[in-house]
C-alpha cells in the first residue's frame, strides 16, 4: 500500500529508536461508508472509508539510546535484550486514516460466476469471483 508508506514510513523509520529493522501494519477499525459510494462508471464505485491502524516499528537500539528516550515514549516501546546486550526494540503507535478505494466489477456475464454451497446456507448462491478493490487517496486523521 504506497499510500500508507508515504503517510507513516518516513516520519516512524526517522523516529525509530536505534537502527530501524522493519515496520507492520494491522487494520483495527474500518468503517466503509457505501452509503455515500461514488459511481465512476457502469462498473465502478468510489468508496469513503476511515480506518484506525495499529502500527509497530521494529528496531535495534543500546543502552544509551533507549536512555534518551522520554519516559512517556517509554510506555509504547517493548523491548527484549539479545546476546550481545543490547535491545531488540518494537514501538507500537495507533494512527487514524481516511481515504477513498474503488471498486471495479468485472462485466462477465454473472450466470457464468461460480456456483458455491457454504455450509450456512442449505442452497446454492452464486459468488462474484472478479472484482478488484484499488486504494485511491489515504491521509492522515489529525
Amino acid at each position: 500500500m504506497t499510500d500508507l508508506d508515504d503517510i507513516v514510513g518516513n516520519e516512524f523509520v526517522e523516529t525509530a529508536v536505534g537502527d530501524y529493522k522493519d515496520m507492520s501494519t494491522d487494520v483495527i477499525e474500518m468503517d466503509k461508508k457505501y452509503k455515500e459510494a461514488k459511481k465512476i462508471s457502469d462498473l465502478a464505485y468510489l468508496v469513503s472509508f476511515e480506518a484506525k491502524l495499529k502500527c509497530a516499528v521494529e528496531s535495534h537500539s543500546s543502552k544509551e539510546q533507549l536512555r534518551a528516550v522520554e519516559a512517556e515514549r517509554l510506555k509504547s516501546i517493548e523491548k527484549e535484550v539479545d546476546d550481545d546486550g543490547d535491545f531488540n526494540v518494537t514501538e507500537k503507535k495507533m494512527l487514524s486514516v481516511s481515504g477513498h478505494f474503488s471498486l471495479k466489477f468485472d462485466d462477465s456475464d454473472p450466470s457464468a460466476w461460480k456456483k458455491v454451497k457454504t455450509s450456512r446456507l442449505l442452497f446454492e448462491q452464486s459468488e462474484i469471483k472478479e472484482i478488484s478493490v484499488e486504494l485511491e487517496d489515504m491521509k492522515e486523521n489529525a
